[in-house]
C-alpha cells in the first residue's frame, strides 16, 4: 500500500513553514515503530526531531542513524 509521509518544520522568527513530503509504495510504520522501541523510547509519545542536535542524547542519535 502506498504510503506519504509529510513534516513540517516551524520557522517563527523568520515569518516561514517549510514543508517535506515522502513517497513509499511500501508501508514503513512497522519499520520506524520498531527502530523506536528498539532505542529504548515509546513510540506513542516519542517525536523525533530530525533538525535537533542529539549530541548529548546518544539514545536519539541511534533513531537518527537506523
Amino acid at each position: 500500500m502506498e504510503q506519504f509521509y509529510i513534516d513540517d518544520s516551524v520557522h517563527d522568527e523568520a515569518g516561514f513553514i517549510i514543508g517535506a513530503c515522502v513517497y513509499t509504495d511500501i508501508d514503513i510504520n512497522g519499520k520506524i515503530i520498531d527502530i523506536i522501541k528498539s532505542c529504548g523510547f515509546d513510540p506513542d509519545s516519542f517525536e523525533y526531531k530530525s533538525s535537533t542536535n542529539y549530541s548529548k542524547e546518544p539514545e536519539k542519535a541511534k533513531v537518527r542513524e537506523q
